[in-house]
């Protein structure tokens, strides 16, 4: 049987090994990137769509649109492609311009 001393260095072998287990760098298995971030390929995106126009910086998840109805809060649709809108370069990713009268952010 375990001591309180024993059960305690065990409690804390098993949370080292849990953070051990963490990586920062990379999402979670099964984890899907979100609008705006870096992707290759549309299974990348959680939105299954990684555009690759140049005014997405050749390869960004977002989503397609009509309209901008068609874009999630915060993002407004331009050219069939939802980007984050904006008031100024502030308000964009490292990289991006606020464009189209100063109201979506792109590359």
């Amino acid at each position: 049987m375990l001591t309180t001393p024993r059960l305690r260095s065990a409690w804390l072998l098993v949370g080292a090994a849990l953070l051990a287990a963490c990586d920062d760098d990379e999402p979670p298995p099964g984890a899907f990137a979100t609008l705006g971030a870096a992707c290759w390929s549309d299974l990348d995106c959680a939105s299954r769509y990684c555009c690759t126009k140049p005014t997405c910086g050749g390869g960004s998840c977002s989503y397609p649109c009509r309209g901008d109805i068609d874009c999630p809060f915060g993002s407004l649709c331009e050219g069939g492609v939802c980007y984050f809108a904006c008031r100024g370069d502030a308000d964009c990713l490292p990289g991006q311009r606020c464009r189209r009268d100063r109201a979506v952010c792109q590359y």
